[in-house]
């Protein structure tokens, strides 16, 4: 990592941001279950910043710090006051997403067709090499599967250049595993709003957790490449597998955490009043 004093606007910013994402992610991560409104607004905060970063990345208008900051406190306000149909949506988001990437890792451990998931790509850090990149391009022509331009123009945010290790290695994935990650992740939204409907407790234990960890994941390793000790084997494709398992691990231990930290109501019985003997 630079020198304190030699570090730019942009990436005191950065640096700013990841270390407050980093540390919500661990407080929701360890006890967010039983704050559900102050963890749902932290993250509608933290939704918000990242959406108004990357309005200013595509506009720069006004400093920096402004779209995040206005960004985080809008959504954070709409989160409070409508903040049980938000979880419920945040938590099926969470699980199809879960439930996407644990299906593609352990297709991908289990069959040399199937290309890991791009997630360390898709968090920025780390770049393909040569060999990636016509490896890629090989598992494309073997599985001759069609260009993924099939569905109606949804706009130009499926163009962007952060979803360029998805869209290849989406496009690679063979028609079987991937109608497999697909019904995984469309089950794991369901389960995500049957959760929130009927078991409301549950579902905030295991949204903050999914949540929590989710945003440790990003924050940390992209905190190593600051300082110049992101690991090696970050560049290697089985990374991004290892990364979901990860990620399901996080849960597991938050879930774990929260449920022993889970705080215990004070009894309201009045203690027996001794009898004259």
């Amino acid at each position: 990592m630079p020198p304190l004093l030699a570090i730019t606007d942009p990436q005191l910013q950065e640096l700013s941001w990841t270390i407050a994402a980093l540390i919500t992610g661990i407080v929701l991560w360890a006890t967010g279950g039983w704050i559900l409104r102050p963890a749902v607004g932290a993250m509608g905060l933290a939704l918000g910043g990242l959406v108004g970063w990357v309005i200013w990345q595509e506009t720069g208008i006004g400093p920096p710090w402004a779209a995040p900051l206005a960004g985080g406190i809008v959504v954070a306000c709409v989160a409070l006051l409508a903040y049980r149909l938000l979880s419920g949506g945040l938590l099926a988001a969470s699980l199809a997403l879960m439930a996407c990437m644990g299906t593609w890792a352990v297709s991908a451990c289990t069959d040399a067709q199937v290309p890991h998931p791009p997630s360390i790509a898709m968090l920025g850090l780390g770049s393909p090499t040569e060999k990636d990149v016509q490896d890629l391009e090989a598992t494309i022509t073997e599985v001759s599967l069609p260009p993924a331009t099939s569905l109606a123009d949804p706009g130009k945010w499926l163009e962007h250049e952060e979803l360029t290790p998805f869209r290849e290695a989406w496009q690679a994935v063979p028609p079987d595993p991937r109608l497999a990650i697909m019904i995984a992740a469309a089950v794991g939204a369901l389960l995500g709003l049957i959760l929130a409907t009927f078991a409301s407790t549950t579902a905030a234990v295991l949204l903050t957790a999914c949540g929590g960890s989710l945003m440790m994941l990003a924050a940390g390793p992209r905190l190593l490449a600051m300082a110049g000790l992101l690991p090696g084997w970050t560049s290697n494709p089985s990374a991004g597998s290892g990364l979901a398992f990860g990620w399901m691990g996080l849960v597991v231990l938050g879930l774990i955490i929260q449920a022993l930290a889970r705080p215990r109501l004070a009894s309201t019985t009045p203690p027996p009043t001794p009898t004259a003997s």
